[in-house]
């Protein structure tokens, strides 16, 4: 785990007190802008405690927000630079003696559409949030999500708009499914797991000639992927005190290979990297 997820990790715990705030100032907020000949946008999110809903929008508005939150315990910001085409928004606590008690409050929560038709960077960071990403149907070109405390669901529904070129998934103690990653047309994909429950769901529409390698990482947290039937796979595995379930797969040496790599048209190429963990394969039909 990198520093960052580290401290992540740390102010997600700060977040949880015992006992709820005497006085409440909830407070809400939306922001939007049309599209004015962007060609880009970079887009930076870090939530400390909530819910976040991230989906694709109108493709004439290049963003739209909306937030709810408490302000006697947090602080809320969005800005938007047009020069440089980006988009900030953050929700912190006011200071680290913070208390955000869940189970007496009701959820703070930030809603965010952006255009498919706007090349799209991701920056994304939570704390103890519960995150719902649907980045199917945006023109993604890049994405890191980086998470401390939370329960995540990332979906690529729909294929993306655009190739993208690289998705980095980093896991504190979490619990996260990606879904459709074969929609994400995505050329690099790196995923680091900690103490947390990994879900990696390859299916989708792979394009006939795709080609993506990944590297995945496992700590002491399990692992599951799902790959569609005819897709070629490659795992290089890398484990120390950990099991790995190498059904469908033909070992040569350290690496397993499925069945067709050599014929297949997409490929996925895996280095896996299990340390204490559990890594599970399931194989799911391919679609008639």
């Amino acid at each position: 785990m990198t520093r960052r997820s580290v401290a992540l990790a740390a102010a997600a715990g700060l977040l949880f007190g015992t006992g709820a705030a005497e006085a409440q100032t909830w407070r809400s907020g939306t922001a939007t802008r049309q599209v004015h000949g962007e060609q880009r946008l970079q887009v930076e999110v870090e939530l400390a405690a909530g819910t976040f809903l991230l989906r694709p929008g109108s493709p004439g508005t290049l963003y739209q927000s909306s937030v709810r939150y408490d302000a006697d315990l947090f602080a809320s910001s969005t800005t938007f630079d047009a020069a440089g085409s980006r988009l900030d928004i953050a929700l912190k606590p006011n200071g680290e003696d913070g208390h955000f008690d869940v189970g007496d409050q009701p959820e703070q929560r930030l809603d965010l559409t952006l255009s498919p038709a706007v090349r799209t960077v991701l920056d994304l960071r939570f704390g103890a949030a519960t995150a719902e990403l649907e980045l199917g149907g945006l023109s993604l070109d890049r994405a890191t999500v980086q998470t401390g405390a939370s329960r995540s669901v990332i979906a690529f529904s729909v294929p993306n708009r655009v190739v993208c070129h690289r998705f980095e998934l980093e896991v504190g103690a979490a619990e996260i499914d990606v879904t459709g990653l074969g929609n994400a047309r995505c050329e690099h994909i790196t995923v680091t797991g900690g103490v947390g429950e990994v879900r990696l769901d390859f299916t989708g529409s792979w394009p006939e000639s795709a080609a993506t390698d990944a590297e995945v990482t496992i700590g002491l947290g399990t692992l599951t992927m799902r790959f569609p039937e005819g897709l070629g796979v490659a795992i290089d595995v890398e484990r120390f005190l950990a099991s790995f379930e190498d059904a469908g797969f033909a070992r040569q040496g350290s690496r397993y290979v499925s069945a067709g790599f050599e014929e297949a048209g997409a490929r996925l190429e895996i280095h896996l990297k299990a340390i204490f963990g559990d890594v599970n394969v399931e194989w799911i039909p391919a679609v008639r």
